[in-house]
């Protein structure tokens, strides 16, 4: 796990009445062989967006990355939070990049900073 990306400090869940950390297990993302990579479709990303593209890389045994579309959880973050985010999403060489929900306009815009990615900045509905 990228320690960067530790964003589950303020989660919390009630598990048999009493308050405990939420560490989002039951967060999803699809994933799937693109032509030139994985597609990864991520649902929140509550593990942070760069640590569910490791987990798919992991599981899939595959390193290459096609596009990444979806929610990144990047609400409010610090400004090294960003910059990492940034910084490691641009190692992947990405095609596309698509940050949507659970991300604000901020951070969709600082994506658009990924070299060799078209972003596409995608704004329905800001918190």
């Amino acid at each position: 796990m990228l320690e960067f990306e530790n964003t589950h400090s303020k989660v919390v869940t009630k598990l048999d009445g009493d308050w405990e950390e939420d560490k989002l297990l039951d967060d999803t993302s699809l994933v799937f062989d693109g032509e030139e990579g994985l597609v990864i479709l991520s649902g929140c990303a509550h593990a942070g967006i760069c640590n569910t593209v490791e987990a798919a890389k992991a599981i899939t045994g595959k390193s290459n990355i096609q596009d990444i579309v979806g929610g990144f959880h990047l609400l409010h973050p610090t400004e090294e939070r960003m910059d990492k985010t940034v910084n490691d999403l641009s190692q992947l060489g990405l095609s596309h990049i698509t940050p949507c929900h659970c991300t604000d306009f901020p951070s969709r815009c600082r994506c658009r900073c990924v070299p060799s990615a078209a972003a596409a900045c995608w704004n329905t509905a800001d918190r």
